[in-house]
């Protein structure tokens, strides 16, 4: 899931632990704490990927169970970017967990 920038993550976490903050600029993201893509939704469009967009699957009779019927992509919330998973708005730190490898689920 977000295994190619890990390495690139290891070595911002080493410059943040020699700055005395604890913290050094994200580069992972646009430096504000967002990711360029988002990894879910195809073409960053924003829309749920098992309803297309629609809210409604079965032929439009029930209500998507990822976006609850409203279409956005449930990462991204509509954006087609989602929240960067390993800095704190823009910011390593050093006390900042490592993402894990697999999709938020919950």
């Amino acid at each position: 899931f977000i295994s190619a920038p890990t390495s690139h993550f290891y070595k911002l976490k080493d410059e943040a632990l020699k700055q005395p903050t604890g913290e050094t600029p994200c580069g992972i993201c646009d430096g504000a704490g967002y990711m360029y893509d988002c990894l879910m939704c195809d073409n960053n469009d924003g829309r749920c990927t098992t309803c297309e967009g629609t809210g409604r699957i079965h032929g439009g009779l029930d209500l998507c169970p990822s976006c609850i019927g409203r279409g956005h992509c449930y990462l991204c919330s509509g954006f087609g970017k989602m929240l960067c998973p390993f800095c704190n708005d823009g910011m390593i730190d050093v006390n900042w967990p490592m993402p894990t490898e697999t999709p938020p689920f919950h």
